[in-house]
């Protein structure tokens, strides 16, 4: 049932299977941040680690604050035990697409869509 996602279990399990890190100025200013959980991998089975959302501020771009908050989330992702780490980004998005294989992650499948 949709409201069971809601109950004070159901959160307090998010909590042990989600990590948000923030990355934050000395000033304190947030600059960006990511959310990273575990999941099924509808491939092999197994429990896998997903960022769910990356995300930096326009003027934090360029400075390692994306590569620093991908690390975090991998270190979280081994802490957990998972083999895969894994993402979805849009095909429109070339940048990002060239940030992920720079930092190592590869293609693997490709989701296609017919608008009707």
């Amino acid at each position: 049932m949709f409201q069971d996602q809601f109950t004070a279990s159901a959160w307090a399990n998010d909590v042990k299977t989600n990590a948000t890190f923030i990355a934050v100025s000395e000033s304190g200013r947030r600059l960006g941040y990511v959310n990273v959980r575990g999941t099924p991998d509808e491939i092999g089975q197994e429990e896998c680690g997903y960022i769910a959302l990356l995300a930096v501020i326009a003027e934090a771009e360029g400075h390692g604050i994306a590569q620093a908050l991908v690390n975090a989330a991998e270190n979280w992702a081994k802490q957990q035990g998972f083999q895969r780490l894994s993402l979805d980004v849009f095909a429109s998005n070339q940048r990002a697409q060239q940030f992920y294989r720079k930092a190592g992650y590869e293609p693997e499948m490709i989701r296609v869509i017919k608008h009707i």
